[in-house]
């Protein structure tokens, strides 16, 4: 999604290229909403011909239909073998289909401020979600995300998905009872994310985790995203965080983010 906003946020003059615009003259649709005063051409303008020719490229594009998830899976990895690999993170959240992985993904965009309505994110919407550290009069400030204003994470910590790592081992030493050792093998097993080859079956740690009656029900009902919504705002207007209990604890400023059910393991 990034890299087709950049093409579009180009064509529609949001930036330059060697210190020119795109030529809004060049396509109909950039030229309608031109005429229509929805777009206005910035200067200086890129010649009619290098924009035509920015226009007519053709994009490369491969189609790959399986109804298989671990079929889509391998293709994934085997993609992000080349070019700038993905960490260990963001591999397990791009491969896995979860309650856990909805839970951690909701729970981080909570925190970090880059969190959208619903699980469908319009295009034009994704700048206002980008995470930025260059003084763009959109998106989200990398600075101002709680991990990094409280020096618990850098900012190229945060752009790795160190932070839903983070949210991620939080949440196992919530549900899970008695605690285990943080490491990527239990973060693994629990996302039941194999390299190569996937397993035969379900890792026993993803299966325990799956039963957890809180996390099945509002998975199964598919309020993840709002009951995190809700709750957040309720402990924002009320200017309470709810607190541990004896001997557990203390989630701090997670207690506004965290899905209430989730209070009562800690």
């Amino acid at each position: 999604m990034q890299r087709l906003n950049a093409v579009f946020a180009f064509l529609e003059n949001e930036y330059p290229v060697e210190g020119t615009y795109f030529n809004l003259d060049t396509l109909a649709d950039t030229k309608l909403l031109k005429d229509q005063g929805k777009l206005v051409q910035q200067q200086p303008v890129m010649s009619r011909e290098r924009s035509n020719a920015v226009a007519n490229y053709t994009v490369a594009m491969s189609v790959y239909r399986s109804d298989d998830d671990a079929s889509v899976d391998e293709v994934f990895r085997r993609i992000n073998a080349g070019g700038r690999r993905l960490l260990r993170q963001g591999l397990r959240q791009a491969g896995t289909l979860s309650s856990l992985a909805d839970l951690v993904r909701i729970i981080s965009a909570r925190i970090r401020g880059d969190t959208s309505p619903g699980n469908i994110l319009p295009l034009g919407v994704m700048p206002k979600l980008s995470i930025t550290n260059n003084n763009l009069p959109y998106g989200v400030n990398v600075d101002e995300i709680f991990w990094v204003s409280q020096g618990v994470l850098r900012r190229d910590d945060v752009r790795e998905s160190a932070d839903e790592q983070l949210v991620l081992d939080l949440l196992l030493d919530m549900l899970v009872d008695p605690l285990e050792n943080s490491g990527m093998r239990t973060r693994d097993a629990y996302y039941d994310y194999t390299e190569g080859e996937p397993a035969p079956g379900p890792s026993p740690q993803s299966v325990l985790i799956e039963r957890h009656r809180g996390l099945r029900r509002r998975h199964a009902a598919g309020t993840l995203h709002e009951d995190v919504r809700r709750d957040s705002g309720r402990a924002r207007d009320t200017g309470q965080a709810t607190a541990a209990s004896p001997g557990r604890r203390d989630l701090g400023p997670l207690a506004q983010v965290l899905p209430r059910p989730l209070h009562r393991h800690l």
